[in-house]
C-alpha cells in the first residue's frame, strides 16, 4: 500500500474550509438566496408545499436541460443563439410529423426524426464556424433568424395557421410519451431527465479525456493547439480541424496512430511517446529496463502492458519515471540512458532548415534561414526582440508552416501542418507564452492532449490521480516542488509556469527540444536549474534549440550559435569561432552599432555640427516605417 507523502507547506484543512474553497459554492449560495426569497414572499401561497415544489421543479427542469447543454458549449468557448428558435422548430416539427392529419407517424419515429434534424442543425453551425472562421455568436445569430422565419412560413404553408393542435389524445395513448410526461416517486419525468442530463454532462466534462479537451479549447484554443492537443484518433482539437489538411507530417500517409492506439502499419508504433517502431531509440541510446533484464533497442516496436499512455520511455534525468502501472499504482522507474560521447553523435542533423522563409501578407518575418541541429548539441538561436526567433520556432513546431524552403528530419523532408505533426516526429516545444491554460489545474495542463486513461467497463476515463502524481514527480525532477498539482496554473508564478511547461516536454520525450526564452521569466536560481537541465538533455543525445536574447545564458551552455536580425540570419558559428562580445554586437546590429559608436564618439568630443547631424538622423530613423 502506497504511503501518501506529506508536504510541509500544506496545512491540514478541515471539511468546512474545503467546502468554502470549492468553486461550486457561488452557485449553491445563489440557489439558497433565491429559495429563501421566494419562501418569504410566496411561502404562504403554496411555494413550500409539495405541489408547489413539483410545479417549480418542472419549470426549472425544462430550462435546466437546455442550460446544461449551453453551459457545456460555453465552457468550450462557444455560444449558440439559435437554441431558442430550434426549440420552436423542434416542437412544431414533432407535432406535424405525429399529427393524424399530417405525418401521422408513430410518436417514437417522429421524435427520432426531430432529434436527428436538431443534431444536423447543430453540426451545420459548428461546420460553418470552423470553415468560415466567424465567431459562433455571428453564425448562430444568423441561424436563429433563419429558423424562426422558416418555422413560421412552413407551418403556415401546411396548416394555414402558426400553431398545431389536436395531439393530446395521441400523446395520451402512446407509451413513449410516458417517458417524458409521466412521474416517478412523485416528481415529473422532466425533473429526472434534467438530473440525468446534468449528471451525464458533468461526468463527460470532469471524468473523460474529451472533457479535458473541452476545458482546453475554452481556456485558450491556440495554447491547446500549440501543445499538440488531440481529438479522436490523435487528430488536432476539433476547433482547429479546418486548419489542417493532407497527411500527417513526414510523408507517411496512413501511419501515426493516436496516443493510446495501436498502429496499423508494419513497424509503426504510436508516435508521440516512447513506444513504437517509428520512434525506436537509436543504437547509442539503448536501455536496459529494470528488473527483467530485457534490452529495448532500435527494434522496439510495441509497448509493454500497462498504462494506455506509455509504459516505458527513456528519461532525461536520473530516476525519470516511466508510464503508469495500475496494478502497482505508480510509474515504473527507469535508469537514465548512457551519456553520449563525441564519437557517438550522428553526422546527420536531427533537424535541418534550408532557405526557410515565412511571410504574413506583405510582412517578411523570415527570409532564407539555414539551420542544422545535431544530436547531443545545444544550438542557441540569438536575436533581439523582433528578430524572428519565435516565428522560426513556430515554423519548426508546425504552428506556422513555412511559406518557402524545406525542413528535414534526419535527412528526410517533412511538412508539419500542425503542432501534432511535429510532436509525432519528436519535436517538443516550450513556447515563450508557455501554452498554458490559467484556469486549468497543473495536472490537467501537464497531460493536455495526452490524457492518461483508466478503464471503467467499456469507457476510458481520465485518470486524475495518476496525472496529479506524475505532474508533481516530474516537477520535482527539474527542481520545482509544487504545493498542489490540482491548483490552477493561474495561481503559479511566472517561473513556476515555465517549469510546468519544461517538465511536460521532458516527460513526453523528444529527439529535438525547443526552448523559447525559457529563462526570461525566471529568477536566478530557477534559471540555473533550467540551464543545468539543458546540459543534461544535451548529454543524453537530444538536440536542443535554445532561443534567447540573453547572451550570457547562451554562452554558458551553447555549442553552436545562429544570430537573427530582422528575420535574416547573420550566420552560424561554433563556440570556438566567435566571442561573446561578437555575438552581442551582431545581435545589436553589427555595422549599424559600429557606425553609431563612431558618431557617439564625435558627440563626446563636443563637435556641434556632428551632434546635430546625429540628432537629425536619429529623428528621421524614428519616423521611418519598420
Amino acid at each position: 500500500m502506497a504511503v501518501k507523502m506529506h508536504d510541509e507547506r500544506l496545512q491540514p484543512v478541515g471539511l468546512w474550509q474545503r467546502l468554502l474553497l470549492r468553486p461550486e459554492l457561488g452557485s449553491v449560495a445563489g440557489l439558497v438566496v433565491v429559495f429563501a426569497f421566494f419562501a418569504i414572499v410566496a411561502g404562504g401561497s403554496g411555494f413550500l408545499s409539495w405541489a408547489g415544489t413539483r410545479n417549480y421543479l418542472e419549470v426549472a427542469a425544462q430550462l435546466g436541460i437546455l442550460a446544461s447543454a449551453v453551459a457545456l458549449l460555453m465552457i468550450a468557448g462557444e455560444f449558440d443563439l439559435s437554441v431558442g428558435s430550434m426549440i420552436g422548430v423542434a416542437a412544431i416539427g414533432l407535432a406535424l410529423l405525429a399529427h393524424p392529419s399530417y405525418g401521422n407517424l408513430p410518436l417514437s419515429l417522429a421524435l427520432l426524426i426531430t432529434l436527428g434534424f436538431a443534431l444536423c442543425i447543430g453540426y451545420l453551425n459548428g461546420y460553418l464556424v470552423l470553415r468560415t472562421g466567424l465567431p459562433s455568436f455571428i453564425v448562430t445569430l444568423a441561424m436563429m433568424f433563419i429558423l424562426a422565419g422558416a418555422n413560421i412560413g412552413f407551418t403556415k404553408l401546411i396548416t394555414k395557421l402558426t400553431i398545431v393542435s389536436g395531439l393530446n389524445d395521441k400523446i395520451a395513448q402512446d407509451p413513449v410519451a410516458k417517458l417524458f410526461t409521466g412521474e416517478l416517486l412523485g416528481l415529473p419525468a422532466a425533473v429526472w431527465w434534467w438530473l440525468g442530463v446534468t449528471a451525464a454532462l458533468s461526468f463527460l466534462l470532469l471524468r473523460t479525456p474529451f472533457g479535458n479537451w473541452i476545458f482546453g479549447a475554452g481556456g485558450d484554443a491556440n495554447a491547446a493547439r500549440n501543445v499538440g492537443g488531440t481529438g479522436a484518433a490523435g487528430q488536432d482539437y476539433p476547433l482547429h480541424a479546418h486548419r489542417r489538411g493532407g497527411h500527417p507530417a513526414g510523408g507517411h500517409p496512413g501511419d501515426g496512430a493516436g496516443l493510446g492506439q495501436r498502429a496499423t502499419g508494419p513497424g509503426q508504433g504510436a508516435r508521440g511517446h516512447r513506444c513504437g517502431g517509428h520512434r525506436g531509440l537509436s543504437a547509442h541510446r539503448r536501455l536496459r529496463l529494470g528488473g527483467g533484464g530485457r534490452d529495448w533497442g532500435p527494434d522496439s516496436g510495441h509497448c509493454a502492458a500497462g498504462h494506455h499512455l506509455h509504459q516505458h520511455r527513456p528519461g532525461l534525468v536520473q530516476g525519470d519515471g516511466g508510464g503508469h502501472d495500475s496494478g502497482r499504482g505508480g510509474p515504473e522507474q527507469l535508469p537514465a540512458p548512457a551519456l553520449l560521447t563525441g564519437a557517438e553523435v550522428s553526422m546527420t542533423p536531427l533537424i535541418e532548415l534550408r532557405k526557410v522563409s515565412k511571410y504574413f501578407g506583405p510582412v517578411v518575418a523570415l527570409k532564407d534561414i539555414d539551420l542544422k541541429v545535431y544530436a547531443g548539441e545545444v544550438h542557441c538561436l540569438l536575436g533581439d526582440n523582433g528578430a524572428g526567433k519565435s516565428t522560426l520556432i513556430k515554423a519548426l513546431s508546425g504552428v506556422h508552416p513555412p511559406s518557402e524552403g524545406q525542413i528535414l528530419m534526419e535527412g528526410e523532408p517533412v511538412v508539419f501542418r500542425s503542432p501534432r505533426d511535429a510532436l509525432e516526429r519528436g519535436i517538443a516545444t516550450v513556447y515563450q507564452d508557455l501554452a498554458m491554460l490559467p484556469l486549468m489545474s497543473i495536472s490537467r495542463n501537464f497531460f493536455l492532449g495526452r490524457e492518461p486513461k483508466r478503464k471503467f467497463g467499456p469507457f476510458n476515463l481520465y485518470d486524475g490521480h495518476f496525472a496529479a502524481k506524475v505532474a508533481r514527480e516530474e516537477m520535482r525532477k527539474i527542481g520545482i516542488d509544487i504545493r498542489d498539482p490540482d491548483q490552477p496554473v493561474g495561481t503559479l508564478s511566472g517561473g513556476e509556469r515555465q517549469s510546468v511547461a519544461i517538465a511536460r516536454a521532458v516527460y513526453f520525450g523528444a529527439k529535438v527540444l525547443i526552448l523559447d526564452e525559457p529563462t526570461s521569466a525566471l529568477g536566478v536560481k530557477e534559471s540555473a536549474v533550467v540551464l543545468k537541465y539543458i546540459v543534461q538533455a544535451k548529454l543524453r543525445g537530444l538536440g536542443v534549440i535554445f532561443i534567447t536574447h540573453n547572451v550570457h545564458h547562451a554562452w554558458a551552455v551553447g555549442d553552436t550559435f545562429t544570430v537573427l536580425n530582422r528575420g535574416r540570419s547573420y550566420g552560424t558559428f561554433k563556440k570556438a569561432e566567435v566571442s561573446r562580445e561578437q555575438l552581442l554586437q551582431m545581435m545589436a546590429g553589427g555595422e549599424e552599432l559600429e557606425a553609431l559608436s563612431v558618431e557617439l564618439e564625435l558627440i563626446a568630443k563636443k563637435d556641434p555640427s556632428a551632434a546635430a547631424q546625429v540628432e537629425q538622423r536619429v529623428a528621421e530613423d524614428l519616423h521611418k516605417p519598420n
